[in-house]
């Protein structure tokens, strides 16, 4: 897809993409503001509202998220929300563009790196809106394609999963797990009960450790509060960009919020301490965000979306606290073996508990609580900032998302239609090839590397089909009662396949972000803690 074409957009041709967004109307600014705000392995039933109003098992019984439960008080909650991709680095690169990762991170043609300058990207697209606003990318970015280049004015730079475990005092991110020996040893000797509580016996020991900027949650929702403020005293409209590595593990929270759990009872569905510590500082970090927009008086000219970039990770054995020489203090081991109930698996399944996200909205005319039942993916959000922002012409292609403006009033959703209504997700390359396939009740799962006998012949591959409004957690497979449906989704997914030259095997290739950083000089030889933020537009 490349940007730089004739375009005609109202009225005007250009080389690049026009502008047609409301700028300024008697000095005041009319264009709204949009922030984006990305939690990382955030579960649909790890927040305290019910992610489906309609279903009391959406919620968890022990994690606390007071600031996202008021935004979804205030605005719209999707329960259908699906991430592009059930891991992190495939999903923010398909929101970033509009594109599945069939286009990009899993295209045959790994060129695709090199043209990626060229794309239409989230803040791009608000810019052709309305050249006026400002941008900034904050937290964790996981893409291959420097932030400046895909139209960000202010970055944090090429981060990843690292910087979120970098603190001023400590380096804890090649700490995320416990060696299973030492953890086998300390359990011994500490008499500690091992009987499993997942029957696939994954025993995985994730860390803790204490921090006042717990995954750099608060430093940098500061630099993004600096970049607001920056904007709105200078009557620009802005989009922030606010990507967190929590809840990524290792586990990260503060000290009086992990004490608080500690003394909570356990529940049902979620028991970890560490684990809801660490969400409940995620979402003071939001509720700061929230609150900067009441100070400032912004709300009313506003948009906050919070939406998870993944599904979250399914199952926990055992959770070590470690102090900063990386000595086990403790532990916490669950009695859970599904964190993501009622939803099945998780965190790099193609299953709803690793696909389906929380995602909320509130702004200007989206009516308080209000609720959602459509099917939506990260893949709609340019097109859907970009209207916001005022863009009126056509974008260019291909997008794989649409724009969901016509669903945010609340007042019809029979208004919006999509012109596909075929949701396909596909993951192969340094991944097991799985794809999944979502069209109205109906959801095909392939296991590209599962054999099975359909009719008496051997396929290399499996096809499970479920009905989601009966069987939200698929545990009935109806690959062999509808077989023309099976087909039909089958059949889809293959032309997408080919249409795109995805790959849809396992092979070794290079993360495309350690590309650039490798090209840059900057592979893995930068650990640091950004702590303040740097206007990029002093002297303008």
């Amino acid at each position: 897809m490349k940007v730089l074409k004739t375009l005609i957009v109202c009225g005007l041709a250009s080389l690049a993409l026009s502008a047609c967004g409301a700028e300024v109307t008697n000095g005041k600014q009319t264009s709204p503001n949009i922030i984006f705000i990305i939690t990382d392995d955030q579960g649909w039933t790890s927040v305290s509202y019910r992610s489906d109003p309609d279903r009391s098992d959406s919620a968890s019984d022990f994690i606390e998220t007071p600031n996202m439960a008021a935004l979804a008080s205030q605005g719209m909650r999707f329960s259908q929300a699906y991430t592009p991709n059930p891991i992190c680095a495939p999903a923010r690169h398909s929101m970033l563009f509009g594109q599945r990762a069939t286009r990009h991170i899993y295209n045959r043609d790994e060129t695709w790196i090199d043209r990626a300058p060229e794309w239409l990207t989230i803040p791009k697209a608000v810019k052709a809106a309305n050249p006026d606003y400002r941008t900034g990318h904050f937290g964790k970015w996981h893409v291959g394609l420097q932030p400046e280049l895909a139209g960000f004015d202010f970055t944090d730079g090429l981060t990843d999963n690292t910087e979120g475990d970098v603190t001023l005092e400590h380096d804890f991110s090649d700490m995320k797990y416990v060696d299973q020996d030492v953890m086998d040893a300390y359990n011994e000797a500490h008499e500690i009960d091992t009987t499993p509580a997942d029957p696939a016996g994954r025993e995985r020991s994730g860390t803790f450790y204490v921090s006042e900027d717990p995954k750099t949650a608060f430093s940098l929702t500061a630099r993004a509060s600096d970049f607001i403020r920056e904007a709105v005293a200078d009557g620009k409209p802005f989009y922030a960009h606010i990507a967190h590595y929590a809840v990524h593990r290792g586990i990260s929270a503060r000290r009086q919020s992990y004490n608080k759990f500690l003394d909570k009872p356990p529940g049902e569905k979620h028991d970890d301490p560490a684990f809801a510590a660490m969400i409940f500082d995620l979402d003071a970090a939001i509720g700061q965000i929230m609150s900067l927009t009441k100070e400032l008086g912004i709300g009313n000219n506003t948009y906050i979306v919070v939406m998870g970039d993944n599904g979250g990770v399914a199952y926990m054995a055992q959770t070590s606290r470690i102090d900063s020489d990386f000595k086990i203090e403790g532990t916490h081991r669950t009695k859970i073996p599904e964190l993501n109930t009622p939803l099945r698996a998780g965190k790099h399944s193609f299953y709803e508990g690793g696909i389906r996200v929380p995602f909320i909205i509130s702004g200007p005319n989206i009516a308080a609580d209000s609720h959602s039942n459509e099917p939506i993916t990260g893949l709609d959000l340019l097109p859907t900032f970009a209207r916001l922002a005022g863009f009126e012409g056509t974008l260019p292609g291909p997008l794989d998302g649409e724009s969901l403006v016509a669903l945010l009033d609340g007042s019809d959703e029979t208004a919006f239609e999509r012109n596909d209504p075929t949701l396909i997700f596909h993951q192969a390359g340094r991944r097991k090839p799985d794809s999944a396939v979502r069209e109205g009740k109906y959801k095909l799962i392939k296991h590209w590397t599962m054999e099975s006998e359909v009719d008496g012949e051997t396929l290399p591959y499996t096809l499970e089909l479920y009905d989601l409004d009966a069987d939200l957690g698929e545990q009935n497979d109806l690959s062999y009662s509808h077989p023309e449906i099976v087909a039909d989704l089958h059949a889809k997914l293959m032309r997408h396949i080919d249409e795109t030259n995805s790959e849809y095997e396992i092979n070794e290739r290079t993360n495309p972000m350690s590309i650039i950083l490798e090209r840059e000089g900057q592979l893995k030889n930068r650990k640091r803690v950004t702590i303040d933020y740097v206007s990029p537009y002093k002297g303008d």
